[in-house]
């Protein structure tokens, strides 16, 4: 029997985990792991203003 994860993913953005590891966490979903998925902020301070 092999040994399932719990697996969790933080980012401090919304958009951080869909664009720096999203296929790595599909992996491990669809080989049935348990996978959570942590944001520290809303992302709704943002600016249009580039740097």
């Amino acid at each position: 029997m092999e040994r399932k994860l719990t697996v969790l993913a933080a980012a401090a953005h919304p958009d951080d985990i869909d664009i720096q590891c999203a296929g790595t966490l599909i992996r491990y979903v669809k080989e049935g792991h348990k996978v959570y998925m942590n944001v520290a902020t809303t992302g709704n301070v943002g600016t249009k203003i580039h740097t």
